[in-house]
């Protein structure tokens, strides 16, 4: 069997392109069909706060991790650099982009 492919830059652009499609698509989605549903009456300071003590909260530990990552131009090749960081790097996009999602849906749970 053929060893897989190394992960390259155009393949974690590719995911992370995928992972912003994603949230965006959603947001539109929910956005697009807000009207559409009976409103739930959820009305607790948590989920009004929420969105944004997790998205601080996700923002600082993906803050903290993409400090230990080495830099790209330290003298490794492109494509050695993503083999080793890639499933870092996709860790810390989704720490960003996770919270994105929990703010969408918490508006519409709470019908505003």
């Amino acid at each position: 069997m053929p060893d897989p492919q190394p992960p390259t830059a155009a393949k974690a652009r590719i995911i992370h392109a995928a992972m912003m499609a994603g949230v965006t698509l959603f947001a539109v989605i929910t956005v697009a069909t807000r009207n559409s549903r009976p409103a739930p009456t959820l009305s607790s300071t948590a989920l009004l706060y929420g969105p944004f003590v997790l998205g601080a909260i996700c923002f600082s530990i993906a803050l903290l991790l993409s400090g230990k990552l080495p830099q790209l131009g330290t003298g490794t090749p492109e494509n050695d650099w993503w083999r080793a960081n890639q499933g870092r790097a996709i860790g810390i996009w989704a720490l960003l982009e996770g919270p994105g999602l929990f703010g969408f849906v918490v508006p519409v749970a709470r019908g505003s």
